[in-house]
Order: structure tokens, then C-alpha cells, then sequence
């Protein structure tokens, strides 16, 4: 082999793979965003952030049964709270997730699932989240908020053949 061949093997040895690394990141970026459908948390419109407390449906926060087995909680975050800060849905539970910030900007983390959504004043943040087995599903502001952001806190029970939390307002 002449020596100009072997220097051209030793470049192509390098440049296929600074090319193929690219080009199949790209892919699984493809597939998991459309094949898996996982996409970013949508946005569901603007709120007054000065109005919440009297804009529906962030004047009544809590848990509301959509269909069979789905659920949305209407969610506010506030300096140092969620509200609601406790739910309970049963085991099996599709929940949608309809969120905004009353003051600053917060987040709304919940481990062992794919939610992790920042919560924007007056922005409407929608994410949804699956719960098969029962347990208690902690979730917390994950954006620096204040002193006792640290605070910042509720959790997800979710009931094995249980019921969900009762609808919003008593009803």
C-alpha cells in the first residue's frame, strides 16, 4: 500500500465518525420527539398574573375527573406554596396538569415522572403525567423563588382502587 493511501485511510477513520455521531443524535432526537411522543409542556394561553384568584379555572384550584381514569388539576404557584399542594388521584391515572404562577417564576418538578415545567407569571403551562402504581409522588419548585424556596412543596397520592381528591369547591 502507498504511503499516500494509508494517510488517507487514517482521515477517513476520523471523519466518519465526526459524521455519523451528528447525523444518528439527530435521529434519536427524531424518533423520541414523533415515534415516542415526547414533546415540550404546551403553552395553554396568558392570565392576568394580578387576576388569578378570580380567572377561571385558577379561582377554584384542586382536581377535576375529565373522563374515566383522566384528571387535570388547576395549579397556582405563589411565594413558597402550591395550590393545591396535595392530591389524590387512583392508581392508573392520566393527569393533565394546568399551571401558572401568581407572583415569580417557579417550576413544577415531580420525580419519576416526565414532568418539569417552568411556571411563568400569568403564562399557562399544560403537562401531563401518568401514575400505574400507588404511593406517594412528591413535587417541588425546582426555580429559585425566595428565602424559603426550600419550602416549596406538595405531594401526589396516588390511591391503589382509591378515589380521587373531591371535585373542586365541595361539589
Amino acid at each position: 500500500m502507498k504511503r499516500g493511501t494509508t494517510i488517507y485511510l487514517y482521515e477517513l477513520a476520523w471523519i466518519l465518525p465526526s459524521v455519523a455521531i451528528p447525523v444518528g443524535m439527530l435521529v434519536a432526537l427524531l424518533v423520541t420527539s414523533f415515534g415516542a411522543g415526547k414533546h415540550l409542556p404546551g403553552v395553554g394561553g396568558m392570565v392576568d398574573p394580578n387576576k388569578v384568584d378570580t380567572t377561571p379555572p385558577f379561582d377554584r384550584p384542586g382536581v377535576v375527573q375529565v373522563a374515566p381514569g383522566r384528571y387535570e388539576v388547576d395549579m397556582v404557584s405563589q411565594v413558597w406554596s402550591f395550590s393545591p399542594n396535595e392530591i389524590h388521584v387512583p392508581a392508573g391515572s392520566e393527569v393533565d396538569f394546568v399551571a401558572t404562577s401568581r407572583d415569580v417564576i417557579h417550576g413544577l418538578f415531580i420525580p419519576k415522572t416526565l414532568t418539569n415545567v417552568m411556571l411563568l407569571p400569568g403564562q399557562i403551562a399544560r403537562v401531563h403525567a401518568r401514575f400505574d402504581k400507588p404511593g406517594t409522588y412528591p413535587f417541588y419548585c425546582h426555580e429559585y423563588c425566595g428565602m424559603m424556596h426550600h419550602t416549596m412543596a406538595g405531594q401526589i397520592i396516588v390511591e391503589a382502587g382509591g378515589q380521587a381528591s373531591p371535585p373542586k369547591g365541595g361539589q
